[in-house]
């Protein structure tokens, strides 16, 4: 059985601290607490594509419960517009709430 945890709660930002990497993290009050550390994932994107991966990361986890929101409103409209054909706004729900891989 798949048990159901929570993240760290958003918002999340990402920050280049010199000399000791790009790492997502979070702020409570004076307190930063880092979520994740960012490689640049390439042979050659170097610091320069370890900053998009983050901005990217960071751009996404903000946004998806919101996005996840809409979709599912979006879903209720064109249900009741009688637009039946919807498998791959199933599918990407589930997969956005990790049901599915």
């Amino acid at each position: 059985m798949k048990t159901k945890t929570e993240h760290t709660p958003t918002p999340w930002e990402f920050q280049d601290i010199y000399d000791k990497g790009v790492f997502i993290q979070t702020t409570k009050g004076a307190i930063r607490q880092v979520i994740a550390e960012v490689f640049d994932g390439s042979d050659t994107g170097g610091e320069k594509n370890q900053l998009a991966n983050a901005e990217f990361i960071t751009r996404a986890c903000n946004a998806h419960e919101e996005i996840l929101a809409c979709l599912k409103e979006a879903v209720k409209y064109l249900q009741y517009e009688g637009y039946y054909d919807m498998d791959k706004f199933h599918k990407a729900i589930a997969k956005a709430e990790g049901s599915i891989a």
